[in-house]
């Protein structure tokens, strides 16, 4: 019985070999597949890594751009280039579509007399606005949730509150003609010191020259004072608009605009150092976009990234003005 039953199987092999080959190939090709797609998985996160790495690059180039032009930044040349391992951040946006900030006592403009100024908008973006005032926010909905019409909408808001003397950046509306008075009183000081010192300094240069060393000692004295007026000019002025623009916070928001990046990274300084230890919930900075700075760009944004860096603190930026440090 035995010998044919093996005798068939014999007979058998030349029918069966085929089948058996094309399913060792396709079990072969699947393990293939499965390998080259494990072998792929590392590569999924690389873009994640190039857009991290270039991120910090950027925040490198700006940061030596700015060290290059002004002085004021020169105490930012000790911090790292590269950022240690522990400290990579995640940037997230957590803005819900079409929901922007706008505080209720501007929402009388947004209407308008008898309501033309927002049916106007709504008209031509083709969009609802919901204005809320128990939360100082305004929703603008698209029926197919088009961000272009949205976006245009808001802009449309922007230049209505533009003619009244607001401006809006990273989330925060600033009443324009009452933070331009702040800088209009401090700057005619500033100025009156700086060319006083200048002048000081060029007749100490031109007496010194002159071998009147006496009054050349005389002279760079007096410019010396006039220089330490107008920093201290400086200093006041960047109080006043800090506490004009951060009245209206707690201690876990602070607003950068209109600062220099000396000062501005004093007052990070300053609260990072009061929270430390303590804070119950994320401290938010508000450094501004860089949209209303000199050439070249933010300068305040690129210092206070350096400095949580350097700090090794945690952070997040939740918009493009806006970063959440965790103490």
């Amino acid at each position: 019985m035995f010998e044919e039953v093996l005798v068939t199987l014999i007979a058998l092999l030349p029918l069966l070999a085929p089948w058996a080959l094309r399913h060792v190939e396709g079990f072969s090709a699947k393990l293939h597949d499965e390998g080259k797609i494990l072998t792929r998985s590392p590569k999924r996160i690389e873009p994640q890594r190039q857009n991290l790495n270039s991120e910090i690059k950027h925040i490198n180039k700006l940061e030596t751009e700015e060290s290059n032009t002004n002085p004021q930044t020169q105490t930012l040349n000790n911090l790292p280039a590269v950022a240690p391992k522990e400290a990579l951040h995640t940037i997230v946006n957590t803005e819900e579509l079409g929901l922007y900030h706008l505080p209720s006592k501007l929402h009388k403009y947004v209407i308008g007399p008898s309501g033309s100024v927002i049916k106007g908008i709504q008209s031509s973006n083709e969009v609802m606005i919901d204005l809320r005032p128990e939360q100082d926010n305004v929703k603008i909905v698209h029926p197919n949730s088009s961000e272009h019409n949205i976006q245009s909408a808001f802009e449309q808001i922007e230049r209505t509150l533009g003619e009244v003397g607001w401006f809006y950046e990273s989330g925060v509306w600033i009443e324009k003609l009452a933070y331009d008075e702040i800088f209009s009183k401090w700057n005619g000081k500033i100025e009156l010191e700086a060319a006083s010192m200048k002048k000081c300094f060029e007749d100490a240069k031109s007496n010194f020259d002159s071998g009147n060393k006496e009054e050349a000692k005389n002279l760079s004295n007096a410019g010396k004072v006039h220089q330490e007026n107008m920093h201290n000019y400086k200093k006041q002025c960047a109080k006043e608009v800090f506490e004009f623009l951060n009245s209206k916070f707690d201690d876990y928001v602070i607003d950068l605009h209109g600062q220099l990046v000396t000062e501005a990274m004093e007052f990070v300084s300053e609260r990072i150092d009061k929270l430390h230890g303590k804070a119950t919930q994320p401290l938010q900075i508000i450094t501004g976009a860089g949209n209303h700075s000199d050439g070249g760009g933010a300068k305040i944004k690129p210092a206070v990234v350096k400095y949580l860096l350097d700090k090794n603190l945690k952070f997040e930026q939740i918009n493009n003005g806006t970063i959440n440090v965790t103490l």
